[in-house]
């Protein structure tokens, strides 16, 4: 991608290290690629049609009347330096002085709740967020498509200290170029790098 700067993290790899980190040594020290099945592409596909689809609309946050009537801006792209972090949200909502982060999944919530590598991707960019405007994000969303749930993120110091200890850790693996352990069963594991897994 033409938009990333290859000295920063990004809000993917948090995300990928949390649900495993040999994901971000992978893509990180390896330059694997993934190979994606028809899944995992058709949800890219809806992905970028539902971008297109709320820029259109400049519609609803679906089944929140409050994020509803909130001022919505798409794609939003968000660097800080201070973090050495970048990455682009779905949408970032403003409602009064209050911002908040929403994110498009489409993949079923974790029964009815956010799952733990999606909780911390949402607190990333709203570390971002607050970097890049100058503000304090007490919550953000989790939209699962597949299911039309609005799963909420409360962002609190922990949840942003942690964040800050997986940035740590990825610069850690990323200097050592040491394999970490796997974190996924391999058997339940839905990676586009399963095939170069079971080689390291």
């Amino acid at each position: 991608m033409s938009d990333v700067e290859e000295d920063l993290l990004s809000v993917t790899d948090v995300k990928d290290y949390v649900y495993c980190p040999r994901v971000v040594y992978f893509r990180r020290v390896l330059r694997a690629r993934e190979r994606m099945g028809s899944q995992q592409s058709d949800a890219r596909e809806r992905h970028v049609r539902l971008h297109a689809k709320e820029a259109r609309r400049r519609g609803i946050v679906p089944h929140s009347r409050e994020l509803a009537h909130g001022e919505k801006s798409f794609g939003v792209r968000l660097v800080s330096r201070r973090l050495g972090l970048q990455g682009t949200l779905d949408c970032l909502v403003r409602i009064g002085g209050e911002y908040v982060p929403v994110d498009y999944k489409f993949t079923e919530s974790d029964r009815g709740r956010v799952w733990t590598h999606h909780k911390y991707q949402l607190v990333a960019y709203a570390m971002l967020v607050e970097d890049n405007l100058s503000t304090t994000v007490r919550r953000a969303y989790a939209y699962y498509v597949p299911e039309e749930l609005l799963a909420p993120v409360p962002v609190t110091q922990s949840s942003r200290e942690f964040v800050k200890k997986i940035l740590t850790r990825i610069r850690r693996i990323v200097r050592s170029e040491e394999p970490p352990a796997v974190r996924v069963d391999p058997s339940r594991c839905s990676c586009g790098l399963r095939w170069v897994c079971g080689r390291v």
